[in-house]
């Protein structure tokens, strides 16, 4: 029963580790109940009853906990849509607002959106792509400059590892289907979009 847990291919699925040993079990147990010796037929009532009473419990318990792992995945997915759309959002607001901020505190009449955000972000900036993250590991969203003019700055963030709403959406990097914002700085305001 044990040996059900060590198979290769199962390496981490709880839920087909317990199937299997559950079915070492079954087998088990039908084998008692069929195999008792003639003379112990009250025993072998009982221990029948008593097995197919813990088959259906077992059974109906293992397909109710099943069900709840699925849709737990499934809500894993969601919750993490909504945290990496959410530090998008914050990363080009954060960004987009001290750009503003300083546009708007300029004493020059030709203050320039565009190099006010290179200018503010230089530090962060390595060609188009925005390092947010101090080291070089791999974390998602990631942010990349499209377009810094005078009278507007362009920000796109995506991410690599969560899904969008369109599968057939070409994200910024090449990819296709996966999360991606929009922010749009103009001597105006901000203005997001959720592209996928």
């Amino acid at each position: 029963m044990s040996a059900a847990f060590f198979i290769p291919e199962g390496a981490g699925q709880v839920w087909q580790s317990l199937l299997l040993s559950g079915i070492a079990v079954l087998f088990f147990l039908i084998t008692y109940v069929f195999f008792q010796p003639k003379n112990s037929a009250p025993n072998k009532n009982i221990a029948g009853v008593a097995t197919g009473i813990l088959l259906v419990l077992v059974g109906i318990h293992g397909w109710l906990g099943y069900q709840e792992s699925i849709k737990q995945s499934e809500n894993l997915v969601e919750i993490r849509k909504v945290i990496e759309s959410g530090i998008a959002k914050n990363h080009i607001n954060e960004m987009l607002l001290t750009t503003l901020r300083s546009y708007y505190s300029s004493e020059k009449d030709d203050a320039n959106l565009g190099a006010l955000f290179k200018f503010h972000h230089d530090s962060l900036m390595n060609d188009t792509e925005i390092k947010f993250y101090p080291s070089d590991e791999e974390r998602s969203p990631k942010i990349e400059l499209v377009k810094a003019t005078a009278d507007s700055v362009v920000i796109v963030a995506y991410s690599s590892f969560v899904s969008g709403r369109s599968t057939a959406f070409k994200n910024y990097d090449g990819q296709n289907g996966y999360l991606q914002t929009k922010g749009i700085l103009t001597t105006e305001g901000i203005e997001y979009e959720r592209e996928n």
